[in-house]
């Protein structure tokens, strides 16, 4: 449960501030399937 929240945040930080998956993906050198991913909670975050 802890991990959809932090989904949830995810993908709300991005969206206020009129960012793409696209553009975050390409910021962290990982695909946009991955950003996806994380913020779907299909994949867990790695500190």
């Amino acid at each position: 449960m802890y991990e959809c929240k932090i989904a949830e945040k995810l993908a709300a930080l991005r969206i206020s501030n009129g960012v793409t998956q696209e553009d975050v993906a390409q910021s962290l050198s990982v695909s946009n399937k991955t950003i996806s991913k994380w913020e779907n909670g299909c994949t867990q975050i790695k500190a």
